[in-house]
């Protein structure tokens, strides 16, 4: 298994392409969303994935993005995690989020990690240093939690992670359940 991350305009056609048919696979297929995988934020993301090659093929055995804050919302986000169906059984997860959250606070040192996960999986991210911010609230009918890493830096105070704990309700996307 072959560990990358970089950001979109150095994703090679070949990579591009096994990425979204990865995301497709599990986000779209398995997952049973009914909106769109492409949504217009992958140019300004990093992209962590883990390829295989057996012959000429080659898959996503994992994948997650990572969004940049901006200055209304600064967190970074994780999300569109996925393991291949064949990696479900190893350490591929366990992998992939260690070096997500690597990649997120080298990229943004002063910025919080925040991500929404199943609700069942909150303990395997407390494991690195998550906590609930938000939730649970349903998207697509099942539970899900809003989890956030805290960074600690001399640049970040209490008062700013206070105001980041009032704006969590707000970044809810306007489908997920939560607001009603």
């Amino acid at each position: 298994m072959e560990w990358h991350c970089c950001e979109f305009e150095h994703l090679g056609a070949v990579d591009l392409y096994a990425i979204l048919r990865a995301r497709n696979a599990v986000l779209v297929v398995e997952d049973a969303h009914t909106h769109l995988d492409i949504d217009g934020k992958d140019a300004g993301a990093l992209h962590v994935y883990a390829t295989v090659r057996d012959g000429d093929t080659m898959e996503v055995a994992a994948y997650a993005r990572i969004l940049p804050g901006d200055d209304i919302d600064p967190d970074a986000v994780i999300d569109k995690v996925l393991t291949s169906e064949r990696r479900r059984d190893d350490a591929t997860l366990e992998q992939l989020i260690g070096r997500a959250l690597t990649a997120a606070q080298a990229a943004w040192p002063d910025a919080a990690v925040r991500t929404h996960v199943p609700a069942p999986r909150q303990a395997f991210y407390k494991r690195f240093g998550f906590r609930k911010a938000y939730g649970p609230y349903l998207e697509q009918g099942a539970p899900f939690v809003g989890l956030l890493h805290r960074v600690v830096s001399a640049h970040r105070s209490r008062d700013d992670d206070a105001r980041a704990d009032s704006r969590t309700h707000n970044r809810l996307p306007a489908d997920t359940g939560a607001n009603r």
